[in-house]
């Protein structure tokens, strides 16, 4: 699906959600030329899928 159809917003909420539920993100798109961009960002703490602490708390 087209990143300009999904909008920006929307996929900012899904992240917001995922993140305050204890869920990491992944997140990437394909750019000009053939490249692609990956982002993921670590839910820390707390993380639902994870038996140990953030190690910066």
């Amino acid at each position: 699906m087209d990143e300009a159809r999904i909008g920006l917003d929307f996929r900012r909420g899904l992240v917001r959600e995922s993140l305050n539920g204890g869920v990491d993100v992944q997140w990437g798109i394909w750019l000009h030329a053939g490249r692609f961009i990956s982002c993921a960002v670590v839910c820390c703490s707390p993380n639902r899928d994870a038996d140990y602490r953030c190690p910066a708390t």
